[in-house]
């Protein structure tokens, strides 16, 4: 059965009567084709489901069905209700139907069925949800439709084959902004910003750091008042930046954990929860020349062994990275230990008792706010982080002998995330500088992997 394309085409300005005319549809079909063995879930497409925008006079209706299995039964009560068969497609899988109604507001009813991971259904949704938050594509879609009716008055293919180029350039665009290569800039652009505000954070610390040393000798009461003055203008500044600090890396670490989804088990996320991912991204991705086909190195199939081989890369490189930024962190402080200790010892010896204490004082003054913040906690943080992912490293093996077992794999990338989040931001510039001796490291590691699996 075709529907006629001589059919004069008429469209109608929106109307409020349509919400309520697919309300009642849906309740209808809930209660007539609800299973017990299977889930449903049913959505308002097409042009009347968008608000203010001119449509033929029908209400498209998009089912899903989680077990395609029920199909049969599932047409048998739609059947029942009116629905006609127009078209069928094995491979996607979908059904398109359509029943006459009597309304004065419409002239029929369209059903389309596939399951809910369909791109086919997909597309129909995510097209809605863009033009309802955009009037400028309303307008366009509204003017082009005017256009193409004066033309196609009579003919529903060329007019509906006119839309086509309209609506699949509005959906690439869309797709390539939540594609994985994009995903991937976005997290690396606000991990760095994160690191970058770790490193303010530090430097207000150790300003303050020096204030509270500097006190010790001013007995001027103006300028102890001046260094109180910028000691709460520092200690501002630090709050600012830990706020900063703690949204970018919330962002960079919800990219990391959308990424393995999308990329490592081909998740795709509605439209709703894309928005929300990106509505968190504040840093600029113009300066991250990435992609996902070379970021990393495994060339499988989306699937639980792509997955795994992601977070072992992974793994690899933020080990080798909290490593290094500890050796650094722990050079850092034993220099700055050492410096006192030199301080102290040649004070001791040169300097006369008043001026000593003066200096203890300063000292440890110095000493108990290092020590109260973020140094000494960072460092054993990237130590503990180390540690926490070595180990998730080490499970991989026994993963893989067991043939990527999905409850093994699930569990490998929660633990991987958990202990990633926990982790200290990785120095700033260390990525680029360990980029190129890292890449060799890991390829002479995936080499002897293989070669080893080839014995």
């Amino acid at each position: 059965m075709q529907i006629s394309n001589k059919k004069k085409i008429t469209l109608t300005p929106w109307s409020s009567k349509w919400r309520n005319i697919f309300k009642n549809e849906s309740d209808n079909l809930r209660t007539n084709i609800s299973g017990a063995s299977y889930n449903i879930h049913i959505e308002h497409v097409g042009s009347t489901s968008i608000e203010h925008i001119i449509a033929k006079p029908n209400i498209d209706i998009l089912l899903t069905v989680d077990e395609w299995s029920h199909i049969a039964d599932i047409l048998q009560h739609l059947d029942t209700l009116g629905y006609k068969i127009i078209e069928q497609c094995d491979k996607t899988p979908r059904y398109f139907l359509t029943k006459s109604v009597q309304c004065d507001s419409i002239e029929s009813i369209n059903l389309h069925i596939t399951i809910p991971t369909s791109r086919w259904g997909t597309d129909m949704s995510l097209f809605r949800d863009i033009l309802n938050e955009d009037e400028s594509l309303k307008k366009k879609y509204s003017e082009l439709k005017s256009e193409l009716i004066k033309k196609h008055h009579n003919d529903l293919e060329s007019y509906t084959s006119g839309k086509s180029d309209f609506i699949s350039s509005i959906l690439r665009k869309e797709y390539s902004l939540y594609d994985a290569t994009n995903l991937l800039s976005h997290q690396r652009a606000e991990l760095d910003m994160a690191g970058k505000y770790q490193i303010k954070m530090m430097l207000a610390q150790f300003f303050l750091a020096i204030l509270s040393a500097t006190s010790v000798y001013i007995d001027d009461n103006f300028f102890l008042l001046l260094v109180a003055f910028f000691g709460v203008i520092t200690t501002i500044l630090w709050l600012r930046f830990e706020h900063l600090q703690q949204r970018h890396r919330q962002a960079g670490d919800q990219a990391r954990r959308a990424l393995l989804i999308k990329n490592g088990l081909k998740g795709v996320f509605s439209n709703k929860q894309n928005v929300s991912i990106y509505k968190n991204f504040t840093a600029s991705i113009d300066d991250k020349n990435l992609s996902i086909d070379t970021y990393f190195s495994t060339k499988k199939t989306p699937g639980y062994q792509r997955l795994t081989e992601m977070i072992e890369e992974s793994s690899y490189w933020t080990c080798a990275l909290q490593k290094t930024s500890a050796k650094i962190m722990l050079l850092f402080l034993s220099l700055l230990l050492l410096l006192f200790i030199i301080i102290g010892w040649v004070s001791s010896v040169t300097i006369q008792s008043p001026t000593i204490f003066s200096i203890a004082r300063t000292l440890i003054a110095f000493l108990i706010l290092l020590l109260s913040s973020d140094y000494l906690g960072v460092m054993l943080s990237y130590f503990n982080a180390t540690k926490t992912i070595t180990d998730i490293f080490e499970r991989i093996e026994g993963i893989e002998g067991r043939n990527y077992l999905e409850a093994d794999v699930l569990l490998l990338m929660s633990d991987y995330n958990a202990a990633i989040e926990k982790a200290p931001n990785t120095l700033p510039c260390l990525y680029k500088i360990n980029n190129k001796s890292l890449t060799k490291e890991w390829r002479r590691y995936i080499h002897h992997k293989n070669n080893r699996k080839t014995l």
